[in-house]
């Protein structure tokens, strides 16, 4: 189990030093949002169900746009998988366009964070004080991965507290 977790911490580190220089991306690809969204959400709805919560998932655009399909699923990924762990229940996830932006906002229905470490979480090694213990199972990379991911898209990426408890998180790129 330590060797498995000590390789996926390697792993998150060189993806991180990867996205962590000002070249643009290499290697656009043509995605597809249903197909990107399809495996993301089957998984995580396995995930969820294994941990006693659900999973509700709204995609209102079935576009393709010119993307890194492993950076932008990571992104998706990594945030998605913070909101099954924090989630008391339900965990809502939504792809809409509007403006030529294409948005996730990801939803869950947690404690939410103090409002002063909002931008912090997505710092690299930052934990959040409450997922500090050995079984959160995080070493804080996911969400600097998704953080980085989404601005290598030229988007952006903010988590703020739902007024009825929970956390928000909500990734935006530009479709040119």
């Amino acid at each position: 189990k330590e060797a498995g977790q000590i390789e996926s911490m390697i792993s998150q580190v060189l993806m991180l030093s990867k996205l962590d220089n000002q070249l643009p991306i290499q290697n656009l690809q043509a995605v597809s949002i249903v197909g990107l969204m399809t495996p993301i959400i089957t998984d995580a709805e396995f995930e969820a169900k294994q941990k006693g919560k659900t999973i509700s998932y709204l995609c209102d655009c079935s576009l393709t746009i010119d993307a890194e399909p492993q950076l932008l699923s990571s992104a998706v990924e990594n945030v998605l998988r913070n909101a099954i762990h924090y989630a008391n229940g339900i965990v809502k996830v939504k792809v809409s366009l509007s403006n030529n932006m294409l948005e996730w906002t990801i939803l869950d229905d947690g404690n939410g964070i103090p409002e002063t470490q909002l931008t912090k979480i997505f710092d690299a090694f930052y934990r959040e004080s409450t997922a500090r213990d050995r079984d959160s199972g995080g070493i804080g990379l996911g969400l600097a991965i998704a953080c980085q991911a989404i601005a290598k898209h030229n988007g952006t990426i903010k988590a703020v507290n739902r007024s009825q408890g929970g956390l928000a998180v909500i990734m935006t790129i530009p479709i040119v």
